[in-house]
């Protein structure tokens, strides 16, 4: 499989924020690669002009997005975030997450 652009983490990083505990990026960036099913080496594919790898670049991305799309919510200065009420409802409809944003 090849890694999905940045639209398409979209809805696997709201499905890792599903169960409504709060974690950090560093926390989903596994959990995404294995709702997507990306080998070992597409997650550690990096990013153009980064050290980031692309999924950590494209998880970072959709979180920013789902967060001012109220989506998601940052859980105070550490780090954290969550999923909304709303980010409930979407994750489980068929609505094109892009759109709700």
């Amino acid at each position: 499989m090849t890694i999905p652009q940045r639209e398409g983490f979209l809805r696997p990083v709201l499905k890792a924020f599903s169960d409504g505990e709060p974690r950090t990026q560093k926390q989903i960036d596994p959990m995404v690669a294995k709702i997507l099913n990306l080998s070992n080496e597409e997650t550690k594919e990096l990013a153009m002009h980064s050290t980031q790898t692309l999924v950590e670049e494209r998880v970072a991305w959709s979180i920013f997005s789902l967060v001012r799309g109220g989506l998601l919510i940052k859980v105070g200065n550490n780090g954290y975030y969550k999923i909304s009420p709303a980010g409930l409802k979407a994750v489980n409809s068929t609505a094109n997450i892009n759109a709700l944003l």
